[in-house]
């Protein structure tokens, strides 16, 4: 059983669960509530797949209401006494905890209805990881996530992280320290490598894109350097000394690859407020979220 949310999820999740299927394993993706994308995501890969919500009934919803108001007085009460937590901008709204109490009850009644033998997913930063995690590991289930990402953020935000895991496959010796750092378990933290870029790298030469791309863009002698930036853009004030070395260079480019979730409108604002010396050399291209200078 893979929980799967989002399309980048799929590229280390779906070829494992091909691999299982190939040795006899019947498999099976959930997603859970997030505004369609999840579903989405499936619906897009072509993946035969069951929502959490499926496994809820008129029969949990005194289960469900239960720990709707556990989310609602616990979340409550930090939120008043936790400055940290207030700063952080967190805006927990109703549908949020009614959904995340559905969940949380739609996961126990999955694991008790379908026995998985194995479960993965990408990571337990987020709540359905989270959830899933905590009944695979009620049931004593073997529980892998492949942690792809998501170590550029506040430190004291992975502490508990792979609290659930029975094995924690991250890319190097580096995202094991850090994990380990706060509180993930030494010992279920490996170190495999990037697991995709060989066939990515493989199909880059095959279509010869890297070529194609570097003239489409006008860079084919330059150095180009690729910034990746998460929903938040940063201080213009630290970033324009940055981009005046790229608007003054011929020979080095500048893109910048902006995470999928960040917001066109915050976007927009923050283009315009790049001068215009600057800003009449940034081409802004929505559809893959980058800038070029």
């Amino acid at each position: 059983m893979a929980y799967i949310a989002l399309r980048h999820h799929t590229r280390f999740i779906v070829p494992i669960m091909e691999n299982l299927v190939g040795k006899g394993a019947d498999v099976m993706y959930v997603v859970g509530q997030g505004e369609d994308s999840q579903e989405i995501t499936a619906i897009d890969m072509g993946l035969k797949y069951t929502h959490v919500f499926d496994y809820v009934d008129d029969s949990d919803m005194d289960d469900v209401l239960k720990n709707y108001r556990i989310q609602q007085d616990s979340i409550g009460a930090a939120l008043k006494r936790d400055f940290v937590l207030a700063i952080r901008g967190v805006t927990i709204i109703d549908r949020s905890l009614w959904s995340s109490a559905k969940e949380y009850v739609g996961f126990r009644n999955l694991f008790r209805q379908e026995k998985p033998d194995l479960c993965i997913a990408l990571h337990e930063m987020n709540r359905w990881g989270k959830m899933f995690g905590f009944w695979a590991k009620k049931h004593h289930l073997p529980y892998l996530t492949l942690q792809e990402g998501l170590y550029y953020g506040w430190g004291f935000g992975l502490v508990g992280h792979v609290q659930y895991s029975t094995l924690d496959l991250v890319w190097g010796e580096m995202t094991r320290k850090k994990l380990c750092n706060f509180e993930a378990p030494t010992d279920r933290a490996i170190p495999v490598g990037n697991t995709h870029l060989a066939e990515e790298i493989r199909q880059l030469q095959e279509g010869n894109i890297r070529k194609e791309k570097r003239r489409e863009y006008k860079c084919d002698q330059a150095v180009v350097v690729l910034l990746l930036i998460s929903t938040t853009p940063p201080p213009l004030t630290e970033m324009i000394p940055f981009f005046d070395l790229f608007a003054r260079r011929k020979d080095i480019r500048l893109f910048i690859k902006w995470h999928p979730v960040a917001r066109k409108p915050v976007i927009d604002q923050w283009i315009e407020s790049i001068p215009e010396r600057i800003r009449k050399r940034v081409v802004n291209q929505y559809c893959s979220a980058r800038l070029l200078l």
